[in-house]
């Protein structure tokens, strides 16, 4: 690693470390506003007609489901690693069901604005440090293989299909990092945790992401999902100065309700 690869990649490390220590309480602590259940309590949705939609529209909205699903785990303090599909497809279901609402409001989140569910983190990612002087293993992922002979690692990587995306190392310390990245749909929180026993390994932590934006926000209460879209604009880069939002329930027949609007005053384009 040249001198200038160093100073990156020790800027980037400090940077994960401030992310960490700042994001975990906006990632644990419910949405602003909305009333608040578990996601064990999500209503099943009716299935909701997306056959007039581009495949690309709704890629864009099964991924927000997915975020979603995550932010839902993730806010209950759940040890459970697996995202549960059913989950995932009523969150769906509900967003394309206020897509066809017809409603203003509706037409105002999903069509001028286009607004969808952002993720704090790299979804699927974890950063993996290493202690060298304890990690024989090293040379593998040194040299890009992805099995390193240790059982507790080789495990993990196998059973939740692991790539190694990036390996960096300080030869001024006897540390290293890895990023590890899944295509699952996975809560990153406890799996990370399974990383943090395995000697040689002195910690794991979620790839935080830079920025802030447009986002959607949810809860369940009383059969109904509520979603919060959230417009913002001001310096996101740094964190957005201003915020708009729109509220709507979807109940488990698929009928949507436009509850509230408010926030930041919004600006003629």
């Amino acid at each position: 690693m040249n001198k200038s690869s160093t100073y990156v990649f020790a800027a980037l490390t400090v940077l994960s470390i401030f992310l960490m220590g700042v994001s975990c309480e906006s990632i644990t602590s419910p949405a602003s506003g909305l009333p608040s259940q578990g996601w064990q309590d999500i209503p099943e949705v009716s299935d909701a007609d997306d056959g007039s939609l581009p495949d690309s529209v709704k890629a864009e909205y099964m991924r927000s489901a997915e975020n979603l699903a995550l932010q839902l785990v993730i806010e209950s303090d759940s040890n459970q690693i697996e995202i549960p599909e059913n989950l995932v497809r009523n969150l769906y279901n509900g967003l394309i069901h206020i897509v066809n609402s017809g409603l203003e409001e509706a037409q105002d989140v999903t069509t001028e604005y286009q607004i969808q569910a952002r993720s704090q983190f790299a979804r699927g990612e974890i950063i993996i440090s290493v202690d060298t002087t304890e990690a024989d293993w090293l040379d593998n992922w040194r040299n890009g293989l992805l099995e390193t002979g240790v059982e507790q690692i080789d495990q993990l990587i196998t059973t939740y299909e692991m790539d190694l995306k990036s390996f960096s190392e300080l030869h001024s310390m006897p540390w290293a990092m890895a990023v590890l990245k899944t295509n699952q749909q996975i809560n990153p929180l406890p799996f990370a945790e399974q990383f943090t026993d395995i000697p040689s390994i002195s910690g794991a932590e979620l790839n935080f992401m830079v920025g802030d934006g447009n986002t959607i926000k949810v809860n369940v209460e009383s059969g109904a999902i509520f979603y919060r879209f959230e417009y913002a604009w001001g310096d996101c880069p740094s964190g957005c100065i201003n915020r708009h939002f729109w509220e709507f329930s979807v109940d488990e027949n698929g009928d949507v309700q436009f509850i509230d609007e408010g926030g930041s005053a919004l600006q003629a384009n």
